[in-house]
């Protein structure tokens, strides 16, 4: 049998255009799915599930690809990292105790932040998860909402996405 290294390739151009493709509606005014670095739609798109629900064997295939989080979308599996590490070092300053991290992790939009201390070494503090409902709120206008809140999500580097409807309509991304 004859080796087609290039046929792998060509799986990942079907891929992300049945996803362009498949998830919009007619008439071209719904998003199509075109993310960032830290949002793979392609390397674990073999691997389906229900919607709502992360299978084991897609998490485990993010993880084989060197991606901490999964997702599913349009019932196929996705895998994400942060969408930066500026986490990391925005509040390494206020290390001198886990209420100075977590209140500079709050103000600088976190959903929340890390501290250790040892006597080893000095104190640490990061911070992680990043709420948005501004980046996607365009998205409440859209015929299907909730999906069209992912998408956005999604391809603006947000792993989750949160819809919330019925009056006080929101779309909120949420980094991992």
């Amino acid at each position: 049998m004859l080796k087609r290294p290039h046929m792998k390739n060509l799986r990942s151009v079907v891929a992300l255009l049945f996803l362009a493709i498949g998830c919009g509606e007619q008439g071209g005014s719904e998003l199509s799915l075109n993310p960032p670095q830290n949002i793979d739609a392609v390397s674990c798109f073999d691997i389906t599930m229900s919607e709502f629900t992360v299978s084991t064997q897609c998490s485990a295939c993010c993880t084989q690809q060197g991606f901490p989080g999964a997702t599913q979308y349009d019932g196929h599996c996705v895998c994400g990292d942060r969408r930066d590490d500026s986490g990391d070092t925005v509040c390494a300053g206020q290390a001198g105790s886990a209420s100075a991290c977590q209140a500079c992790c709050n103000d600088a939009g976190f959903t929340g932040g890390g501290w250790s201390s040892s006597s080893n070494s000095p104190s640490t503090c990061a911070c992680h998860g990043r709420n948005d409902s501004a980046v996607c709120a365009s998205t409440l206008s859209a015929s299907s909402p909730s999906a069209a809140c992912q998408t956005c999500c999604l391809n603006n580097g947000f792993l989750g996405s949160g819809y919330s409807g019925g009056g006080d309509d929101q779309c909120t991304c949420l980094e991992i």
